[in-house]
């Protein structure tokens, strides 16, 4: 009897890590099918709120989901410097991760300020404001919305 349990834990063993794995793998691929869910919204809501024309929506949406994603790439390499200055890590290092974060904006903004360049060149002057205040409120609701969610079970 005691090697038939220790034979059943040993195998739950040798199983979970792969069980891990896949569940963790299933939860970054959900939170990207999600995202990429929000930014279709989130594109369809500013086409809508700015009212671009029907010739121009394929030009913003691609120069607008090249913004969202270089944005993107711009958090996930900071979240990684982050993440990776540990205890264990020399003052060096975590100056270094420390100085990132604190560029951030600046990057953030400088990457803003190209794209603008960019919509301009698409948008009329009224579009080009009523987009920042369609962001702006796009924003403030997904905000407001999170903090009516109910708490994740994990």
């Amino acid at each position: 009897m005691n090697r038939i349990l220790l034979s059943i834990l040993l195998c739950l063993l040798a199983i979970s890590p792969a069980l891990a794995a896949d569940k963790a793998d299933n939860d970054a691929s959900k939170r990207e099918q999600q995202r990429r869910e929000l930014i279709d919204f989130k594109i369809k809501y500013l086409i809508k709120e700015v009212d671009i024309p029907a010739d121009k929506q394929a030009e913003f949406e691609r120069l607008y989901r090249k913004m969202e994603d270089e944005r993107l790439s711009l958090f996930r390499e900071v979240y990684r410097k982050a993440k990776s200055a540990s205890k264990s890590s020399t003052d060096a290092e975590i100056l270094a991760a420390s100085d990132m974060i604190a560029s951030t904006k600046q990057r953030e903004g400088a990457m803003e300020l190209k794209y603008y360049q960019e919509f301009k060149k698409l948008l009329t002057p009224r579009q080009l404001l009523n987009l920042k205040r369609a962001e702006d409120r796009f924003n403030r609701k997904v905000m407001e919305t999170r903090g009516k969610a109910p708490a994740r079970k994990n």
